[in-house]
């Protein structure tokens, strides 16, 4: 179920990959983040979002955005907000 990837750097310059798709424990869409490493390849994903939907992630130099509903008022509110986290932090 994964969608949209997209490559970028992480603060130390190596490559990141981050996808939204549905494997949370809870079925909503959630983003994740795995680093490639010329010696070993990819590291296992590790997933960078919580509450709500999380979804449309791009990465540059560590830093990760998406949209999301996890403010919404409930499941029919349309209201998505743009936030910021680090994958390697």
């Amino acid at each position: 179920m994964s969608q949209r990837p997209r490559l970028g750097t992480d603060s130390a310059g190596s490559v990141r990959a981050v996808w939204f798709d549905s494997r949370a424990a809870d079925w909503r869409w959630k983003v994740f983040t795995a680093q490639f490493d010329p010696q070993t390849g990819w590291s296992p994903e590790k997933q960078l979002t919580a509450a709500g939907n999380a979804t449309y992630p791009a990465v540059s130099g560590g830093a990760v955005v998406f949209t999301s509903d996890r403010n919404a008022a409930g499941q029919r509110d349309g209201t998505q907000q743009a936030f910021l986290t680090m994958a390697d932090g």
